[in-house]
Formats: C-alpha cells, structure tokens, sequence
C-alpha cells in the first residue's frame, strides 16, 4: 500500500498525543495510479466504509482488521483498498490505498483485511 501524504501527517500527529487513528477500510473498482496525494479511491464500493478493530499492543506498530461477508461482496469485483479515518464514503481522507489487478467475489468468498502499520 502506498501511505498518502495526509497518511504521513496524521502518523507525526498520532505518536504521544490523542489524534485518531484510522479506523475504516473502503474498498473499490477503480484503476488509476496510487500517488502520496491520492485523498480517496477511484471508485468506492458497498456505500459505507468497513469498520475494524484495532491493535496497538505491539510497540510502534498498529495492526488494523476488517472483514466483509461472503454475502456483501458477491458480484464485487476488487481493485483497490483504502484505509480511512471515517466511515462516510462522502467524506474523510485515505491514510493507506493500494491498487492490483481485480479479485472477482462471485458470493462463496468473504475478505479480509489486514493492515499492519509500523513506524520507524
């Protein structure tokens, strides 16, 4: 995944202080190029933003997991995940997004997401 400038900025913020932290994974069929200023996905599916759960019990690191069912992806067909600090699809800005070539889900699959995010 590529961490887009507003990713960066809010990784400064986050370490010793209350800033949030992502929180919600977007996931989309659009293709384009992933660049730093990226602030969102091409094309965002599903009409909200999956909420996960997450993990700061390694130091340095946040760990962050979502899943969909089988049932909500059917018919979807996959090329890009984002990792967002609100649910809203209108609105928040992307901290992580990665583009690959599309995973069809044709209702027997679920997805799982996981992100690990560790700063040095």
């Amino acid at each position: 995944m590529v961490v887009t400038s507003y990713g960066l900025s809010g990784t400064a913020l986050r370490i010793g202080s209350n800033v949030a932290s992502p929180g919600y994974i977007g996931i989309g069929n659009g293709s384009a190029a992933i660049t730093t200023g990226r602030s969102g996905l091409v094309s965002e599916l599903l009409g909200s933003r999956m909420i996960g759960s997450k993990d700061f019990t390694t130091p340095r690191q946040l760990t962050f997991t979502s899943a969909a069912t089988a049932q909500l992806m059917s018919g979807t067909t996959l090329k890009e995940i984002g990792l967002f600090d609100v649910g809203s699809v209108t609105s928040g800005t992307s901290w992580k997004v990665d583009g690959f070539a599309g995973i069809d889900f044709d209702g027997g699959q679920e997805l799982e997401v996981v992100v690990n995010w560790t700063v040095f």
